[in-house]
């Protein structure tokens, strides 16, 4: 079921991060050191946002158990929040904060990994969960043998990305009809575009569905309340 692994980035803004936090006072990354020379130990004491209902505060904690860790549910909000100073930096993958980083040529990327996760597509824990699990990692096994997976990855990390997957609402559906649950706050992964969902992980999906006869209607919310939805499915 692991689609792929993803590192844990701190994401920061440029030139400068100092930010007092509600009634406790947090000393600022000293102004002498560049942003592009700071490293994770400059950042071991401060405030650090994170995505509601994601893994990312366990692992800081264990790197940094005196930091702060401020929650929000899009990453609009964390990147806000970040250039109001409320903030010291942001906790996100790889792949999303160089996406970010095109956008905005002041937010850029530590060079230091904090934890590494495994990614995956999660089912309901039923027979028919069950059921689906297995025909996806069936099929995910024939698309990392064959280097498609790989491949698709790449391209959505490009700027531009173009593929030749089908958009998902194209699908003829002659097996019927599956509901995915998305947080569209994750370019390159899943996101919105032109006032479509795309990105990486909506192409696998797609590509399951295509090779099993399956349509898809996907729904997309808060990453928090994913699991609940999935879980009363």
């Amino acid at each position: 079921m692991k689609v792929f692994n993803f590192g844990l980035y701190i994401l920061l803004l440029l030139p400068v991060l100092c930010v007092g936090c509600g009634q406790k006072k947090v000393e600022p990354v000293a102004e002498s050191v560049p942003a592009q020379k700071r490293t994770l130990e400059d950042y071991k004491d401060k405030k650090i946002g994170v995505l509601n209902g994601t893994l990312y505060d366990s692992k800081l904690y264990d790197k940094f158990p005196h930091a702060s860790i401020s929650y929000f549910n899009s990453v609009a909000d964390m990147i806000m929040a970040l250039k109001t100073k409320k903030i010291d930096a942001i906790a996100t993958d790889e792949a999303s904060a160089i996406s970010i980083g095109r956008y905005d040529p002041k937010m850029i990327s530590l060079n230091e990994t904090i934890d590494y996760f495994a990614n995956a597509f999660i089912f309901s824990k039923d027979a028919d969960g069950e059921k689906l699990r297995d025909e996806f990692n069936e099929f995910w096994e024939e698309f990392a043998k064959s280097g498609e997976g790989q491949e698709l990855y790449d391209l959505w990390l490009e700027e531009e990305p173009e593929t030749d997957v089908p958009y998902y609402d194209e699908l003829p559906g002659e097996n019927g009809t599956l509901t995915m649950a998305v947080c569209a706050e994750f370019e390159p992964y899943v996101f919105v575009k032109d006032g479509k969902i795309v990105g990486y992980e909506m192409d696998v999906a797609t590509e399951f569905c295509r090779s099993r006869g399956y349509a898809l209607i996907v729904s997309n919310m808060n990453f928090d309340a994913m699991m609940s939805a999935v879980s009363t499915s």
